[in-house]
């Protein structure tokens, strides 16, 4: 039995093959690590240490404020302070604070940690930095692929090429109810999607496509039936129904593949059925 919390690294891939799927399973687990308790020292105070005619009281405000998210509201107040350094600190701690979200996805991608890649673009909120996620979640795919490649394995045509972003739909739930446009592919962050089309009443207008070239990463499980994606990177189970082709599929569960697919990579960290 594996206990949460878990970590999965791509430095200890086990890869095999099954017909035209190649199939890595994910061995490692990692205890995650407790975090880091904040000072006791209030952040009024560490603000205005950052004035300080010490130079090593104003160094140590700054780096503990750099671990105090909770102090954005008070250091955005002092950007009008009349000190300047109390407001260049402000600005540079504001600045770090703000980026931190930027720096745990890059360290985590860096660490091969998948599940916290997973976990980082399915929670990421929407309008902030978009192109930076789109970027990095096709860095990964192709990262994977190249791996596999590396590894002795066939050339995995991925259907990714870094380019311009696929349209973003941002939701808890994604389903096929959620509105959406029908005239562009899209990238889909969730906590779970789970697109079964014939559900709906067919008198009823469709409400979107994501079904076709979606790419979609979800914290949770996904389930698409008759469905086509060109990427799925999921924290749960995976369930698709349809044709794959040239398709990556990641996941903390297990996999579920009914139809045909060929040329595609599968990693699961649970069974691939």
């Amino acid at each position: 039995m594996i206990e949460t919390p878990f970590a999965i690294t791509l430095s200890m891939i086990r890869i095999r093959k099954f017909h035209s799927i190649v199939i890595l399973a994910l061995l490692v687990i990692v205890p995650a690590l407790p975090c880091a308790q904040p000072g006791d020292e209030s952040v009024g105070t560490l603000i205005e240490k950052l004035g300080s005619p010490d130079f090593h009281q104003r160094q140590s405000a700054t780096s503990a404020l750099k671990n105090r998210p909770d102090a954005a509201p008070a250091l955005r107040a002092v950007l009008k302070s009349a000190d300047p350094e109390t407001r260049q600190r402000a600005a540079q701690i504001l600045d770090y604070i703000t980026s931190k979200p930027l720096r745990e996805l890059d360290a985590a991608v860096k660490a091969g940690r998948l599940d916290r890649v997973t976990e980082k673009l399915a929670d990421w909120p929407a309008g902030k930095q978009e192109d930076v996620l789109w970027e990095t979640y096709c860095a990964v795919a192709r990262d994977l692929a190249a791996r596999h490649e590396n590894r002795g394995g066939e050339k995995i045509k991925l259907r990714l090429d870094g380019g311009p972003r696929q349209l973003v739909v941002v939701a808890k739930r994604i389903t096929e109810d959620t509105k959406g446009q029908f005239d562009s592919a899209f990238f889909l962050r969730a906590g779970e999607v789970d697109l079964v089309y014939s559900r709906r009443d067919s008198e009823m207008p469709a409400q979107n496509c994501f079904h076709h070239d979606s790419c979609i990463v979800a914290r949770g499980p996904v389930k698409m039936i008759y469905g086509h994606p060109r990427a799925i990177l999921a924290g749960g189970n995976v369930e698709v129904h349809g044709s794959l082709k040239n398709t990556l599929i990641v996941s903390g569960g297990d996999v579920t593949i009914v139809g045909s697919i060929g040329g595609s990579l599968v990693i699961a960290r649970g069974k691939i059925v």
